[in-house]
């Protein structure tokens, strides 16, 4: 149970990171236009 918590864990980090990277490149396509 311990794992399965831990794995669901690591996704959300990932999304968290997925989201900020996205962010980051749409902000720097921004900020070339």
């Amino acid at each position: 149970m311990s794992f399965l918590l831990s794995t669901i864990d690591q996704i959300d980090e990932v999304k968290f990171v997925d989201t900020l990277l996205i962010y980051r490149v749409f902000g720097f396509s921004d900020w070339i236009r």
